[in-house]
């Protein structure tokens, strides 16, 4: 699915995460939710695909996070992807 995605464009930038951060301890109380936090990075990694999560604008307490996903062994993209957006 990475590859046919990846095959109409250079970069797939995503969310880094389903809902914003809690606070320290917040979700011990419902381990699924507390799983499931990372789940939008752990299918790059399992592909062994190029990824890179960056800290977006503050929303409330937290920073929302943005996830770019590159080819196999573009990562001078991603990076220069992430760069651009930072220094806008």
């Amino acid at each position: 699915d990475f590859n046919k995605a990846l095959s109409n464009c250079d970069i797939i930038a995503t969310p880094t995460a389903p809902a914003f951060p809690q606070k320290l301890g917040d979700l011990l109380s419902d381990p699924i939710t507390m799983y499931l936090q990372d789940i939008y990075t752990v299918a790059v990694n399992l592909a062994g695909l190029p990824a890179l999560s960056m800290p977006l604008e503050k929303v409330g307490d937290f920073h929302a996070g943005l996830q770019f996903i590159g080819k196999p062994f573009q990562e001078a993209e991603i990076l220069q992807a992430a760069y651009c957006l930072e220094a806008r």
